[in-house]
């Protein structure tokens, strides 16, 4: 198993229920850190990763193959909670705009784990010119997340780098203001409260409000927005004949009122 993996075991280990994995720049080398997860964590785990090709992948396991914005980013923090969110060597791909998608995703889950790079790469030649536009920033993003992080370790990505910190920011409860990803921005007002053996959504915009159980995984809508791969449009089709619908009639079968769990739809 990777060092990686070994500096979350002590939170994943914590929860005795199906949870949710968003892997942020999942790469391209499998085994992945999401991979790892799935085969031991009872996890659905959505990797993200704008070079995606076939590789194997653990069970309960989403792709999106998009690349993202930093708009993006803010609209998949109004409209997605997940329980832990993985964002290593990610943010500083954004150049200038790498505080703005900070804040985005630290706002996207309950445990969010950081790695960027350290003043050590400030000296390599390849990493100026890889990120010409952030990688002057990095004094910045260190102090950033020394001030909203917890110091976990430090690992590194490949042999020839040097180690770079991970860092650990906890959220409370998480409020959502979209229903799904082409919503309007305050179409929603739900409250999601997630502990290691439940989690539940307050939906306050429902009259009168309604309290569910909050299923892990991710809207099937914004799963079909953002470019996703894996579960293939075939296995999404027998998915949808396999669902069962309510015994109480329910009136807006949409896709947007789908989660897609990687193995089944809800």
């Amino acid at each position: 198993m990777s060092e990686r993996l070994e500096l979350l075991r002590p939170v994943l280990a914590k929860y005795e229920r199906r949870f949710t994995v968003l892997d942020l720049g999942a790469g391209i080398n499998h085994p992945t850190l999401g991979y790892e997860i799935a085969q031991e964590f009872p996890a659905v785990v959505v990797e993200v990763e704008k070079d995606w090709k076939p590789v194997p992948i653990g069970p309960h396991t989403i792709v999106l193959k998009h690349a993202f914005t930093v708009a993006d980013l803010v609209k998949l923090s109004e409209c997605e909670h997940f329980d832990v969110v993985l964002a290593f060597n990610f943010i500083h791909w954004f150049g200038t705009g790498w505080r703005q998608a900070a804040e985005a995703i630290l706002n996207m889950g309950d445990y969010v784990f950081i790695q960027i790079p350290t003043e050590a790469d400030m000296d390599a030649p390849l990493f100026q010119e890889a990120w010409p536009q952030s990688w002057q920033d990095v004094p910045a993003m260190q102090g950033y997340f020394k001030e909203y992080g917890e110091w976990l370790g430090s690992t590194s990505q490949f042999p020839s780098h040097p180690p770079r910190p991970i860092y650990l920011h906890k959220n409370g409860v998480k409020r959502l203001t979209r229903t799904n990803w082409d919503a309007h921005p305050d179409s929603a007002d739900i409250k999601v409260y997630s502990g290691h053996k439940y989690a539940q959504g307050t939906f306050l915009h429902k009259t009168p409000q309604e309290h569910r159980e909050w299923i892990p995984g991710i809207n099937l809508w914004n799963f079909c927005r953002l470019g996703g791969v894996v579960p293939s449009a075939a296995r999404i089709q027998e998915m949808l004949c396999a669902l069962q619908l309510p015994e109480k009639q329910h009136g807006d079968i949409q896709p947007w009122n789908m989660i897609l769990d990687g193995e089944r739809l809800h």
